[in-house]
């Protein structure tokens, strides 16, 4: 253990970041506003695993045996780029009683992920623990990268008549770059109503009673994405080993079925509810609630004859 401890090699981690947040508001006008905001962020991984081949005695000074066997070295490298761009309008009016505000936005968001990975064992000169140090005979490298993207269109609109009737309305258009061009993107439209019962004039006889009285309700749709990276296609797997003439040698392969037509998954959810105040020291929240998701993409069983992974499909609901 002390031999270990003091000579058996080391291992390394940095990890460098940087992340800003831009923005830039204008206001041309009193009711009009403009916010432009960019926010990048760049994370690296280095890393460096020496596993270094320390020589055993036994009691009376003679040799017993190396662990490990080899000295090796395994150097990693992994950097992440993200990038978010957001663009929006702002509309915020008071025509007498009537109070309007609306909103358009653009967003995009994109992402990619580089790994590089290096092996090599033998070395020489064990206080030269560099890649470039080590035997060439077992060498390996191994490197991916991924990136995904996403862009989203909204708007809001909210109405309010002297705090009694109160009405917004959502729309988003969003599109994935995890779909297939034709399903990218979908549609989620959300509209809530309030009506502040407490306000009519016809209450007043009760707003020695009840200090607040409000209906309300919703409904809304909204999208889900949260599968792999390329569910959509089918993607070549490279290292895959063949026997050609007594030898193994090296290839590449499709090894996952793709389905092009998998999309959004959907969640709608509907609430109605009352709030009502009596008095200072008694409310009640009343709320009925409903939650529905459906086109759950899942994985099902397929036939062991393809020699594939199962794709993703449409065919779950959760409610």
């Amino acid at each position: 253990p002390v031999a270990y401890t003091n000579e058996g090699g080391f291992q390394t981690s940095e990890k460098p970041s940087v992340a800003l947040n831009l923005v830039l508001k204008l206001q041309p006008l009193e009711w009009l506003g403009m916010d432009l905001a960019y926010s990048p962020n760049y994370w690296q991984s280095d890393g460096s695993v020496y596993n270094k081949s320390i020589q055993t005695y036994s009691w009376d000074g003679r040799p017993s045996f190396l662990s490990p066997q080899q000295s090796s070295l395994t150097v990693t490298n992994t950097r992440n780029v993200q990038n978010n761009l957001r663009y929006t309008l702002n509309i915020e009016k008071t025509l007498g009683d009537n109070y309007l505000k609306l909103l358009a936005g653009f967003q995009q968001e994109d992402y990619r992920r580089d790994d590089l990975e290096g092996y090599r064992e033998i070395f020489t000169f064990d206080s030269y623990p560099f890649l470039n140090a080590g035997g060439q005979a077992n060498q390996r490298s191994y490197g991916f990268a991924e990136e995904w993207a996403i862009q989203s269109f909204f708007g809001r609109a909210n109405y309010d008549y002297r705090g009694r009737y109160l009405f917004e309305a959502n729309y988003r258009f969003d599109g994935s770059s995890r779909f297939a061009k034709d399903n990218r993107w979908g549609g989620f439209p959300s509209v809530s109503a309030g009506w502040r019962i407490s306000e009519e004039n016809f209450f007043s006889l009760l707003k020695n009673h009840v200090d607040n009285l409000k209906i309300r309700a919703s409904w809304g749709r909204l999208g889900n994405q949260n599968i792999g990276t390329y569910p959509s296609s089918s993607t070549v797997t490279l290292q895959q080993i063949y026997a050609f003439d007594g030898k193994s040698a090296d290839g590449a392969a499709i090894t996952n079925m793709a389905n092009r037509e998998i999309s959004w998954e959907t969640t709608t959810v509907t609430n109605v509810g009352i709030d009502a105040n009596l008095g200072e020291r008694f409310s009640i929240v009343a709320e009925y609630f409903h939650k529905r998701t459906e086109n759950i993409l899942l994985t099902l069983d397929v036939p062991k004859i393809t020699g594939l992974a199962a794709p993703y499909q449409k065919v779950g609901i959760w409610a």
